[in-house]
């Protein structure tokens, strides 16, 4: 998780991921997700986006709270993207 300073500057942030695919200390593929939301500060970044759940449908990136609309805001990587690579 990169967050990278938008045009503000104080924020917020855009939270940034990217996926490693592979055996530990072997890297076969690497898939740059992209932006995955914003934070405030390195804190909520890491509240916010620091947990990692695998599920059959893929990796779920977030806390598994709603977000501020009510609604689910974790990111998920589905497992279809994540084998597309072979």
């Amino acid at each position: 998780m990169t967050p990278r300073r938008n045009s503000k500057p104080n924020g917020p942030y855009n939270v940034h991921a990217t996926c490693y695919i592979g055996p530990p200390g072997w890297i076969s593929y690497l898939d740059p997700i992209g932006e995955i939301g914003t934070a405030n500060d390195w804190e909520d970044a890491c509240t916010r986006f620091g947990t990692i759940r695998f599920t059959k449908r893929g990796v779920y990136v977030g806390d598994g709270l709603p977000g501020p609309d009510g609604q689910e805001d974790d990111y998920l990587f589905p497992t279809e993207r994540m084998t597309s690579h072979r």
